[in-house]
């Protein structure tokens, strides 16, 4: 029977780093994007005094913006020399307007790089060389995410999507065992397999933010996979083993909405999150063991 691939949700910690092996260990690994939109509301009135005088935007003259301003005027009458107020009139006012900026892979490194779970690697601000990787075995299974540096430094980071469980999906499978005599001079038993899968599904993502809590986001999520052998060679016994490799094609969680940053004035979340078709490799070269 073929088993399925399928994606769930994982954590910084739930990333193990392989150990030797006599023969190669594969999976897959995909860049991750992230594209995110932050709408924010922010004030749109410049600072006035109590006279309804607009401040000076100095640091002596305490001007800036605000959401709200208020301040009375009053109308005097009377004698010149004996003027007093017959009308006064208080004004109340407000005005927001919304603001848009961008989070994304630069962001998200740059973030983990000033809290410390990434190192300082070449030149300030440090983002040269880093990608976001989503990491599978070889039964498409995600593993984790990591960064990883072009020097091969490899953290892991909690990133996390989480599919729903309801899916829609289009399968093609096929498996095809052939077995020999004896009299063959040829191995007792063959194997192939095809496998093709595209998907839709809802999706969560957990991403990292700015403010050390992750943003939490909803979306559609939608892929495949397929299936390739890769053959390696057992270094004690010299056998030729084929090992059958699912892989994802490229997805793309979108439609995403979701709320984060600091209250009250929170921002509104939207935008998109792509993984690369898979690249298979050999995870004990991509993750190996720690040195003892």
């Amino acid at each position: 029977m073929i088993i399925k691939p399928f994606i769930y949700i994982v954590t910084a910690a739930s990333i193990a780093f392989a150990a030797p092996a006599f023969a190669q260990s594969w999976g897959s690994t995909g860049a991750v994007t992230v594209a995110l939109t932050m709408t924010y509301q922010s004030e749109a009135l410049r600072l006035k005094d109590e006279f309804g005088n607009v401040l000076p935007d100095t640091e002596e003259g305490g001007g800036g913006s605000t959401f709200e301003n208020t301040y009375t005027v009053e109308t005097l009458g009377g004698p010149v020399d004996e003027r007093v107020p017959i009308k006064s009139v208080t004004t109340t006012e407000y005005g927001s307007k919304l603001g848009v900026w961008r989070w994304g892979n630069a962001q998200i490194i740059q973030s983990l790089v000033g809290d410390g779970t990434l190192p300082e690697i070449g030149k300030s601000p440090f983002l040269a060389g880093w990608s976001i990787i989503m990491v599978f075995d070889e039964l498409g299974n995600v593993t984790g995410v990591v960064a990883r540096h072009t020097n091969k430094t490899t953290v892991p980071i909690n990133f996390a999507i989480a599919p729903n469980a309801f899916e829609v999906a289009a399968i093609s499978s096929k498996e095809v065992v052939t077995d020999y005599t004896p009299l063959t001079d040829i191995p007792s038993r063959t194997e192939t397999r095809t496998y093709s899968k595209s998907y839709k599904r809802p999706a969560s993502a957990s991403v990292p933010s700015y403010t050390g809590e992750p943003f939490n986001l909803s979306g559609l999520l939608s892929g495949g996979f397929k299936v390739t052998p890769k053959t390696s060679v057992d270094s004690e016994t010299d056998e030729k083993i084929t090992t059958f490799v699912y892989s994802p094609n490229a997805s793309r969680l979108d439609r995403l909405v979701g709320v984060g940053g600091f209250a009250p004035y929170q921002d509104l979340i939207e935008g998109s999150i792509s993984v690369a078709a898979g690249v298979i490799v050999d995870m004990d070269v991509f993750t190996p063991a720690p040195l003892e």
